[in-house]
């Protein structure tokens, strides 16, 4: 399995993942990220300025994989609903 890092930046500082996480692929890292960020807005939500911050997930190369704004956790519905 692919390993992923969950690095946090807010503003000019990043915060690290030195461990990182086994995942299946880069759809489940965006779950893993999402309930991250959820958590962190749980627990540090009065925070000033954490919702301008975001996960940067990277794999073992380095390269990003994705970025997350924790603002965007925010948003229920993932998928748009289609109306037949």
């Amino acid at each position: 399995m692919p390993r992923f890092f969950f690095n946090t930046r807010i503003g000019d500082d990043t915060i690290p993942d030195v461990e990182g996480e086994e995942l299946r692929d880069a759809d489940h890292a965006w779950e893993v990220a999402k309930a991250m960020i959820v958590e962190l807005l749980e627990d540090q939500g009065e925070h000033p300025g954490i919702l301008a911050a975001s996960l940067v997930v990277t794999d073992q190369k380095g390269e990003v994989v994705l970025e997350f704004p924790f603002s965007e956790a925010l948003i229920e519905n993932e998928t748009p609903s289609t109306r037949h």
